[in-house]
């Protein structure tokens, strides 16, 4: 933001650049710069540097204006944003679906938008920023506006609170003092929310004010600051560009903001004073370029709309990689960021037509926007809940959608702050509760085979099976998908107590134990492009390998028979949104790319069987799922798949011919079975 009440910075329009086409270039799936989700921390430091200049010069001449400045802030931000999220709203009538939530989340995070508190929307209801479901969230980029605005809805009072209290004489001092305080505090919860709340820590503005706090206090300490030796600043907005270049390149979304958030922090700061205390060093001459320059007046704007855009693209094709469609996209967005910054972002703020003349009319205009944006929203739920009530053919998928197994509110624990213990115990059992002669252990991955298992059930139900999963939680080790201090413990503490009930149970009769996990999210195809964990190192692989190992051993040594069930496919798409807008011959896979998909997992799992004899099996699930050229997603009429990663239970329960025997062995139901198997 340049603003003609104090001395415009070039530089700053040019490391806005830099941050925007960090955040696009992510967005669009460029290769090269995987962390370029820091762009949005370089945003907040320069709000920090920019607004708190303009506040201490008000400060320093006697008193803050609120009401003029939040009029500023809408005039700045508002009218832009009223464009983007209405265009939003009506692309997503037409482009998003009226089931499965699209259009009716879509209203919910606009209402949230429109009152700058999508944060806490995007936190409380989607989680993760990084997951790849939120690729088709149009509004998920709108939590760095509301962190923003929220900042700045306290940061004006506690300088005038300083003013009040008489002590503007040291007003530099004691405002340097305040922020250090407050950003201080800021970091160190952020550093322990990235470890115990991570979701927390990347949306919530408490955890990232300090980043703020750093560009104030840069405002503050070179407020009236003459120019230094070339020398100085040279090397500062060098050092700084660095940093914010080898973070885009070096940090990844695990275990961010944290201490990684260092390194776009301070070195934006870092480029923002270089470029004030040495304007003519290259670095600065580089950034305050027209070109660059140019990038940076319209980056608002084009944050604004490169990401619904993707969204709603990723969404109605029902496809999250296309580089070509993205990148095509992300210039789209731009011509339009241009548009939108001549047209309305300029125009609004600099001219003040009409209701933005006076700070009363404009913050009266900004409730209006922020009704009409509401309203609109409103409108567009109300009728995707119309259509999806009247449409054969959408209810059916929403019921394959929600079509999860009978335990999956009782008994599957969703991973959370602390291990709430196991759930009763003859509630989850599948078939005979007082003869259970198997427990199926795992993540989300055991829990969809319990369609499999109730069927299993319906047959030989004298045997009973017994649910114990915890999503996310991996049996072995204290692996999980959702890494921070509280969950590796609650996942932990979840396998201590079911292998503790393990032993118990067998004895009283308990003859075997099933095993699953995404094992694709674990062991994978560096190809893969769907997998859920990065990391591919040999290291990585043989440590998994041995805790897996190391847990089948245990339950080999106790006499029990182990079933390791093999590795599902992971499906390019979300089965039924896909079935919604394309055939099924279209959503299904080829058998062939599946199967190398599963070619790392697979080879793992066979070593632990063949190493164990004939104490462990191996069941492989894809010749049930999959002819010998595709895997299709609906059989019958029964969609077998309720997103891309997990069964439904009715798609499970078609599992059955082939699973039957495995079963029967690892629950000790047909003696014949088990002698062929051996007697442990």
């Amino acid at each position: 933001m340049s603003d003609k009440t104090f001395d415009y910075k070039p530089h700053v329009d040019g490391l806005r650049a830099v941050a925007v086409l960090l955040v696009v270039l992510y967005h669009v799936g460029v290769p090269g710069p995987q962390g370029g989700f820091i762009g949005v921390d370089v945003f907040f430091v320069i709000s920090g540097y920019l607004i708190t200049s303009l506040l201490f010069l008000e400060a320093q001449q006697g008193r803050i204006g609120l009401a003029a400045f939040y009029a500023r802030r809408v005039r700045r931000l508002f009218p832009a944003m009223l464009v983007v999220v209405a265009a939003t709203l009506l692309l997503g009538a037409i482009f998003l679906l009226p089931i499965f939530s699209e259009q009716t989340g879509l209203a919910r995070s606009a209402i949230a938008t429109s009152v700058y508190l999508s944060n806490f929307y995007f936190w409380r209801y989607t989680g993760d920023y990084f997951a790849t479901s939120r690729d088709f969230e149009p509004l998920l980029h709108t939590w760095s506006l509301a962190v923003e605005e929220q900042f700045y809805l306290v940061w004006p009072f506690l300088m005038i609170g300083l003013i009040k209290l008489g002590l503007r004489k040291n007003l530099r001092r004691d405002l340097l003092a305040l922020l250090v305080a407050l950003s201080g505090v800021s970091f160190v919860l952020c550093l322990w929310a990235t470890r115990a709340k991570p979701d927390a820590a990347f949306y919530l503005m408490p955890f990232r004010a300090w980043q703020f706090g750093v560009g104030g206090i840069l405002a503050i300490l070179l407020a009236d600051r003459g120019p230094a030796r070339a020398v100085i600043g040279g090397t500062l907005s060098f050092a700084g560009l660095a940093a914010i270049i080898v973070g885009s390149a070096v940090l990844r979304e695990q275990g961010f903001p944290g201490w990684g958030a260092l390194l776009p922090t301070l070195g934006a700061a870092a480029v923002i004073a270089g470029g004030q205390l040495t304007p003519t060093n290259a670095a600065a001459a580089l950034l305050s370029w027209q070109p660059v320059r140019f990038i940076g007046l319209v980056s608002y704007s084009w944050y604004l709309w490169h990401w619904p855009l993707l969204a709603i693209a990723r969404a109605a094709s029902v496809d999250l990689h296309d580089l070509r469609r993205d990148a095509g996209i992300g210039i789209v967005s731009f011509v339009l960021a241009v548009l939108t910054y001549y047209i309305v972002e300029n125009p609004v703020r600099y001219r003040r037509p009409g209701p933005f003349k006076t700070s009363t009319g404009t913050l009266a205009t900004g409730v209006a926007i922020s009704l009409v944006l509401a309203g609109a929203s409103v409108a567009l739920a109300l009728n995707a809940k119309h259509v999806a009530g009247t449409n054969a053919r959408y209810a059916a998928l929403e019921k394959a959608r929600a079509d999860v197994g009978p335990y999956r509110t009782t008994c599957h624990l969703p991973i959370e702050d602390a291990f709430p213990g196991l759930p009763d115990q003859k509630r989850c059992v599948f078939g005979n509760p007082d003869n259970i002669g198997a427990v199926l252990w795992g993540d989300s991955h055991a829990d969809h085979l319990s369609g499999l298992m109730a069927a299993f059930a319906d047959e030989h139900g004298e045997r009973g099976i017994l649910q114990r999963s915890y999503s996310s939680c991996r049996f072995y080790g204290e692996d999980t998908l959702v890494k921070s201090d509280a969950t590796v413990k609650a996942c932990k503490d979840f396998n201590a107590a079911v292998e503790a009930e393990i032993y118990e149970l067998h004895k009283h009769g308990l003859t075997g134990v099933i095993i699953s996990t995404m094992w694709n999210s674990v062991f994978r195809d560096s190809t893969d492009p769907k997998a859920a964990v990065a990391n591919t190192s040999p290291a990585y692989y043989a440590a998994a390998a041995a805790s897996i190992d190391e847990v089948v051993a245990r339950l080999q040594a106790a006499g029990l028979r182990v079933l390791v069930v093999g590795p599902f496919q992971l499906m390019r798409n979300e089965v039924p949104q896909c079935l919604a807008r394309h055939t099924e011959l279209e959503c299904s896979a080829q058998r062939a790319a599946m199967v190398q998909q599963r070619d790392v997992s697979m080879g793992v799992l066979r070593d632990i069987a063949a190493h164990h004899g004939p104490f462990v099996r191996l069941w492989d699930p894809i010749d049930s799922l999959c002819d010998a050229e595709r895997c299709p997603v609906a059989r019958k009429g029964v969609v077998l798949f309720s997103d891309a990663l997990h069964l439904t239970a009715s798609g499970g329960a078609t599992l059955l011919d082939g699973a039957r025997n495995s079963l029967l062995w690892v629950t000790g139901s047909d003696e014949s079975i088990l002698s062929a198997g051996g007697t442990p």
